[in-house]
């Protein structure tokens, strides 16, 4: 029986070949379908990590979750002001920090927040967090230099240079394996003034404290903005 078999085999050889090749292949494809989808769950569930809640403005809670945790740009419904503040104020939250979005470089999306944050995200691996809104933090997989001047362009591609305010860069992240690992991070309060957004006071009537271009790098407290 034996015999017959190898003879077989030995007659028809290329067909057996092809046989044991796409047996091998269809194996192959499964084991790395499996790993991928594995390393899928842990690469969302590692950037998810750091975000135990997101609020965002009434829409879609999904485009929302890609866009603030996985960086995804799209134009999201922008917040009332007072939500951070109140956020910020309630007892039952250990930190809030707002996340804005709208500009790039190089197709590195800038993303406006606080130090706060920034220190939650990751460890500095170099330099320091940002300490003016002409400052900047980098990811790990940024490929810029510290010093090095960014320009932020609005949207993602073929939108104009802002001229107001270039980010000095002066720390960057130890690698997260995240989508943040590409970001530029940068105060919230750069963001909101380069787009025309000035902060409230909210005792009696709101007053707009709209800065002027020039006078972006003089913000403080980037820990804690104050909202427009």
């Amino acid at each position: 029986m034996t015999g017959f078999i190898l003879a077989d085999l030995r007659r028809l050889w290329a067909g057996s070949l092809v046989v044991v090749l796409l047996i091998a292949f269809a194996t192959a494809l499964g084991v790395a379908v499996t790993l991928q989808e594995r390393a899928l769950r842990l690469g969302s569930a590692r950037a998810a990590d750091r975000f135990d809640l997101v609020v965002g403005a009434p829409g879609s809670e999904t485009q929302l979750l890609l866009s603030s945790v996985f960086l995804q740009p799209s134009p999201l419904p922008l917040m009332p002001g007072d939500v951070l503040s109140k956020l910020a104020a309630d007892p039952r939250i250990s930190w809030a920090a707002p996340v804005g979005f709208g500009d790039s470089f190089s197709g590195y999306p800038i993303v406006g927040t606080s130090t706060t944050l920034v220190g939650t995200l990751s460890a500095l691996s170099e330099g320091r967090s940002f300490a003016a809104a002409g400052e900047a933090v980098i990811g790990a997989a940024v490929t810029l230099p510290l010093g090095y001047a960014v320009k932020p362009m609005h949207g993602v591609a073929g939108g104009e240079t802002h001229t107001e305010l270039a980010y000095r860069i002066t720390g960057r992240l130890a690698p997260t394996g995240t989508s943040w690992d590409r970001a530029i991070l940068v105060p919230i309060q750069a963001i909101w003034g380069l787009h025309g957004m000035g902060a409230h006071d909210h005792e009696g009537e709101e007053a707009h404290e709209e800065k002027p271009a020039g006078d972006l790098a003089a913000a403080t407290a980037y820990d804690e903005p104050r909202s427009p």
